[in-house]
């Protein structure tokens, strides 16, 4: 398929520079673009052994399931559990790769690039078939033992009887160490995929494998069409994520996740895997939302054991800081509830291009209700601020549908073209947290909106961003009377919190009008 594909597909380029080019420093780092037409085009032969596909297919679902993120995304993560489930990526890593090559193999003979390809079958020793495996072994030059039909039930026996292959045992692999052994080439591919470059075949395979994996080393040296296809850029990397990455970002995930669960957030309809039942106990749908503090987190988080435990595991200590734990978490998954407080001035003039655009398109659906008789003044109140708009929709509503000339008229009076507004971009915003959080479209998919300065002493306060903007406004109101009452306009500084308060609320009335009109 490699081979096909290098010579039907676009090529995309290799590594990533700093200036956003790539670059191919040699042929394995080609990356191409994957085209479905042009894979119809690719020659299957009539040799199809699926009984590998189906293994290697059982393997690669169990593969995906030892995740970090999977696993976390089951219960609480325990150390052992996910030191047991790297060891278990690992050996499963290791049944597959054998398979593949086996694979590959196969299809060396099914598109006739080998007449007589060296096969798991062919050495696996069977004394209920009748097996010989007298007579030398091919890596001392005799010949090939005597092969017996194929028959499946023989390759199942060898196929299950396979052992554990690492990254860089693989013949191909072998063979290019030996080439950089005698300085016949240079390569980064062991340096890339974390393993060791080894010449010889691993004595700890049973003598029937080792056999096979030399005699198809001689077929690499002897035949031209095996030679250039067992190479790197035709290879199957099994380049899997680091580990490390993925448990800690899976763990980060959870303990987010933890934060944002009713225990800490009553109004919260997040669950935490393995312990819904203690969500349901905590969950208060009803609740009146409020503005918590950070200490709130924090004392919560101290008697949370599951928070505890994994804390433990994603840090790397059992005595870690839980106030600096919570306080980075709640950071880096937060945006300031204040536009000014998000955007930069380019910022500020991209949003307001896509307000109006939002606000042309509910007056173009306000048209379209009047043309379907739905009468948008009468059960779909709108939040319009272009000017004139709603009071020519209302002289134009008669308590009868307009006709689609009379609409059409009425859009390219009021609404006019709609452009797209431009996407955001990353100066657009005043932190990388909020970039990352909110993207090229300024869609949230942050778990908390913070409020500097708006708690006591100066400390910032948090909601969560489940909440919706009905919510919100009450809960940042909520505590603007609060301080208000506790003499904040008194105080300079505290006086400007107090109006930044306001600017939050009034910020939260353009979508509360448009989605909690009553």
């Amino acid at each position: 398929r490699n081979f096909c594909a290098r010579h039907m597909f676009q090529a995309k380029g290799g590594y990533k520079l700093g200036d956003g080019g790539r670059r191919v420093a040699e042929p394995w780092t080609e990356r191409y673009q994957r085209d479905g037409t042009k894979m119809k085009q690719f020659p299957v032969p009539s040799d199809r052994p699926m009984e590998l596909p189906r293994r290697l297919d059982a393997l690669g679902q169990q593969l995906a399931e030892l995740r970090p993120g999977v696993i976390c995304g089951e219960e609480v993560p325990t150390a052992d559990e996910l030191d047991a489930a790297r060891e278990q990526r690992g050996e499963v890593l290791g049944q597959m790769i054998p398979l593949q090559e086996e694979l590959d193999w196969r299809m060396y003979e099914a598109y006739g690039l080998v007449d007589d390809a060296p096969l798991v079958a062919d050495f696996y020793p069977s004394e209920a078939e009748g097996r010989a495996t007298s007579g030398g072994s091919p890596a001392d030059g005799a010949a090939v033992p005597n092969k017996p039909a194929r028959v499946p039930a023989l390759q199942e026996m060898a196929y299950d009887a396979l052992p554990e292959v690492r990254l860089g045992e693989r013949p191909f692999e072998i063979q290019l160490a030996r080439e950089m052994a005698r300085g016949e080439t240079e390569t980064s591919w062991f340096e890339r995929h974390d393993s060791e470059p080894i010449t010889e075949v691993p004595d700890r395979w049973p003598d029937w494998y080792r056999e096979l994996v030399e005699a198809r080393l001689e077929a690499i040296d002897g035949e031209r069409f095996v030679e250039l296809i067992e190479t790197p850029e035709f290879k199957r990397r099994w380049n899997l994520d680091d580990w490390a990455k993925l448990e800690d970002d899976a763990l980060e995930d959870w303990l987010a996740r933890r934060l944002e669960s009713p225990r800490y957030v009553p109004q919260s309809h997040m669950t935490t895997p393995g312990l819904e039942d203690e969500d349901d106990e905590y969950r208060r749908p009803d609740k009146d939302p409020e503005l918590l503090s950070l200490r709130h987190f924090v004392d919560v988080a101290k008697a949370d054991e599951a928070f505890q435990t994994v804390g433990a595991r994603y840090v790397g200590s059992e005595t870690f800081d839980i106030e600096a734990l919570v306080r980075r978490l709640i950071e880096d998954h937060s945006v300031p509830y204040l536009p000014a407080q998000r955007y930069t001035d380019s910022g500020r003039r991209r949003r307001r291009d896509w307000e109006e655009a939002w606000e042309r398109q509910d007056l173009e659906d306000a048209i379209d209700a009047l043309t379907d008789g739905r009468g948008a003044f009468d059960d779909e109140p709108l939040a319009l601020s272009l000017e004139d708009a709603p009071e020519a929709l209302a002289d134009a509503y008669d308590d009868a549908p307009i006709g689609e000339s009379r609409a059409e008229s009425l859009k390219d009076e009021l609404v006019g073209d709609i452009e797209r507004p431009p996407k955001y971009r990353k100066t657009d915003y005043q932190s990388d947290t909020v970039y990352r959080m909110r993207g090229k479209l300024d869609v949230p998919s942050e778990r908390f909106h913070r409020y500097p300065g708006c708690g006591e002493d100066g400390e910032w306060l948090v909601s969560w961003a489940g909440l919706d903007h009905a919510q919100r406004a009450k809960a940042l109101s909520a505590r603007y009377f609060e301080a208000k009452e506790a003499g904040w306009a008194s105080d300079d500084a505290r006086r400007q919190r107090l109006a930044e308060m306001l600017a939050g609320v009034d910020d939260l009335l353009f979508w509360v009008r448009k989605w909690h009109p009553e």
